[in-house]
């Protein structure tokens, strides 16, 4: 399998492989590309991008949404997850 991370830019934020099929899985999963971009978020980093994406306006990237909504909604966002976790 030919390496996928010259592929991936170091500021991709999204990649989507479809048609992968169950043989090459396994393969696919040992990419070092994979390590910085998991098919696995943490539960943390889920609830954080889950938040971004329900309330980002149409088309607006990461920084701009971050610049946005300020660090506050973000510490607001661990707290809560953190309060559930506990």
């Amino acid at each position: 399998m030919t390496s996928l991370t010259a592929k991936f830019p170091r500021h991709c934020e999204t990649a989507i492989l479809p048609n992968i099929p169950d043989e090459k899985l396994e393969d696919l999963l040992q990419e070092p590309v994979l390590k910085r971009l998991t098919p696995f978020p943490k539960p943390m980093v889920a609830h954080l991008v889950n938040f971004y994406k329900e309330n980002r306006t149409e088309g607006e990237s990461f920084h701009a949404f971050v610049k946005r909504v300020g660090v506050p909604a973000f510490q607001a966002k661990l707290d809560e997850f953190l309060a559930v976790s506990a």
